[in-house]
C-alpha cells in the first residue's frame, strides 16, 4: 500500500527529541532533610546523557552519626547517536567530526544524518548521509567543517531512522586566531570630581574580542578581601594534607561571613569542600584506640589527632 508507505515514512521524518542538556554534575544536594524514618524524595529532571550515573549518598544523624551509599542510576535509549568534539578550537581550523551511531535495537535501520546549517562554520562535506545500520552495531560518520567565527558556538545533527530517530546538540568553544593581551590600568577617585581613563587598543586587534572590566574598591582591603576566595583548595591526600587545605576554607569562610562579604557562588564552593574534607578526615580515624595517622592505619598520631 503507497500510501501507508508515505504515512511510515512521513513519521519517521518528524524531528525527534532534541538532547542538548550534559551537565557533568546531574545533581547537587547538600541541604537535603530527610524525614524520621530517614527516608528522602527527590523528583528532577534527568540529564540528556545516555551513560550510567554514579549516586552517592553522605548522610548524618543529629547526634553525629555518619552513612554513606553508592548506587547507579542508567539513562538509555536503544538508538542514539553521539557527537565528539573537541574541547576547543580555533578560527581556521578544519576537522572532521565523528557522529557516532549506536542501534541496539533488535532489527538494522537505515538512518539519514542531517547536520544543521550555522554561520559559525563552513561545512565542507555533504549535509545529508545515509547509512545502514545492522542490529546491535556501532557505527561511524564523519562531517568535515572549518570553524568561521569563534564564541562558544552549537553543533547539531539529526539522525532519522527507519524504527528510531535521535538528535543531538553539543556547544564547543572557538577561540579567536590570535594572542591574548591583558592590560590593566590603576587611579584613584576624588570625592565630588568627575573621573575619566583612555583605553586604547592595539591596531591589529580582531574585531569583537575588546573585553573591559571596571572595578571600584573604597580601599585598599577591598582588594586584598577579593582575593581571598582564590585560597580556597580541593581537599586531598593524607590527614596532614586534608587538614591543611580544609582548615583555611574554614577560616576564609567564617571571615566572609562575619564581614558580609560572602557571596552565594562562594559559599557554596567553600561549604562544599569543607564537607569532602570532613568526610576525608574521618576515614583517618583510628577505630581500636581511637585518634587519627595519616593513612588510618594503627597506631594514631598524637601530634596529628591534636591537630
Amino acid at each position: 500500500d503507497k500510501e501507508a508507505e508515505a504515512q511510515a515514512e512521513a513519521g519517521s521524518a518528524e524531528a525527534p527529541r532534541l538532547r542538548q542538556y550534559f551537565p557533568e554534575t546531574l545533581l547537587w544536594l547538600p541541604e537535603a532533610v530527610t524525614d524520621e524514618d530517614g527516608a528522602l524524595r527527590l523528583d528532577f529532571a534527568a540529564a540528556d546523557s545516555i551513560t550510567t550515573w554514579r549516586m552517592t549518598a553522605l548522610a548524618n544523624t543529629a547526634a553525629g552519626q555518619l552513612g554513606t551509599a553508592n548506587a547507579p542510576l542508567r539513562v538509555f535509549q536503544d538508538f542514539f547517536i553521539d557527537l565528539d568534539l573537541p574541547s576547543a578550537l580555533t578560527v581556521g581550523d578544519e576537522l572532521s567530526v565523528p557522529v557516532g551511531v549506536f542501534n541496539y535495537l533488535e532489527s538494522a535501520q537505515t538512518v539519514r544524518l542531517e547536520v544543521a546549517p550555522a554561520a559559525w562554520y563552513a561545512l565542507q562535506d555533504e549535509p545529508v548521509k545515509e547509512i545502514s545500520v545492522a542490529a546491535n552495531e556501532i557505527t561511524v560518520v564523519y562531517f568535515r567543517i572549518q570553524a568561521l567565527d569563534f564564541g562558544l558556538q552549537p553543533f547539531q545533527v539529526t539522525a532519522y531512522g527507519s524504527q528510531m530517530s535521535d538528535a543531538i546538540l553539543r556547544n564547543v568553544q572557538v577561540y579567536p586566531n590570535g594572542r591574548q593581551l591583558t592590560f590593566s590600568q590603576a587611579n584613584t577617585l576624588t570625592a565630588g570630581e568627575p573621573a575619566s581613563m583612555p583605553v586604547a587598543f592595539p591596531p591589529q586587534t580582531i574585531p569583537g574580542t575588546q573585553a573591559l572590566t571596571v572595578k571600584v574598591y573604597p580601599g585598599v582591603m577591598a582588594q586584598v578581601v577579593e582575593g581571598l576566595e582564590a585560597l580556597l583548595r580541593m581537599p586531598y591526600g593524607c590527614f596532614e594534607q586534608t587538614s591543611s587545605t580544609t582548615y583555611p576554607n574554614v577560616l576564609v569562610l567564617d571571615y566572609l561571613k562575619s564581614t558580609g562579604q560572602i557571596s552565594p557562588e562562594v559559599q557554596f564552593t567553600a561549604e562544599g569542600y569543607i564537607n569532602q574534607g570532613y568526610q576525608r578526615l574521618v576515614t583517618f580515624e583510628v577505630g581500636s584506640t581511637g585518634g587519627f595517622s595519616l593513612f588510618g592505619d594503627a597506631p594514631a598520631d598524637r601530634m596529628l589527632t591534636a591537630y
